[in-house]
């Protein structure tokens, strides 16, 4: 008897458990830095992905965060990143980052790229993009947002699912003031 409970008990918690991480893994993270240096604060978006993971083929372009950089002045500078992750290099190119959200065409600039190499098969490319408060608030109110992300070989197409921009919103509600 003792054994039929301690596997139904078992079962119970393995399954909420991974019902709670599935939930956990929907939320996104924030990085501050401050720079004494340069008289900034600055608060950065990680993990801000479309639910479910979406994967594009075999490329996983499903990350869209923000970095919000505050100067001591007033200043804000706001960043969008672009998150990439395969088993081969996409080497992101030094252009700019379009967005269709509704039947308006934004073009982002370029600013800079990162990369990581997890394994031998998990490779992931970051790169950085200027965007403006407006554009952002415009992007947040789209009925369909689709990213075109250009790389050595070509380039990635990507629907970003509402749920990215409902935590852009609370991002910059907590973070934008």
């Amino acid at each position: 008897m003792r054994n039929k409970i301690f596997v139904l008990v078992s079962i119970i918690i393995l399954f909420t458990g991974c019902s709670g991480l599935a939930e956990i893994s929907r939320i996104y993270h924030v990085k501050t830095y401050v720079d004494e240096f340069e008289n900034y604060e600055e608060f950065q978006q990680r993990h801000n992905r479309n639910p479910a993971g979406l994967i594009k083929g075999l490329i996983r372009m499903d990350a869209l965060n923000l970095r919000i950089r505050k100067y001591s002045d007033g200043t804000k500078i706001y960043t969008l990143i672009v998150y990439v992750e395969q088993s081969d290099w996409f080497f992101i190119q030094q252009t700019s980052f379009e967005v269709k959200a509704d039947d308006k065409i934004f073009e982002f600039p370029f600013l800079a790229r990162t990369s990581n190499v997890l394994s031998a098969s998990v490779l992931q490319e970051w790169a950085y993009y200027r965007i403006d408060i407006e554009s952002i608030n415009e992007i947040m109110e789209a009925e369909r947002v689709v990213g075109k992300l250009y790389g050595d070989g070509g380039f990635v197409v990507i629907e970003y699912r509402p749920a990215v921009f409902e935590r852009w919103k609370g991002f910059l509600e907590k973070y934008d003031k």
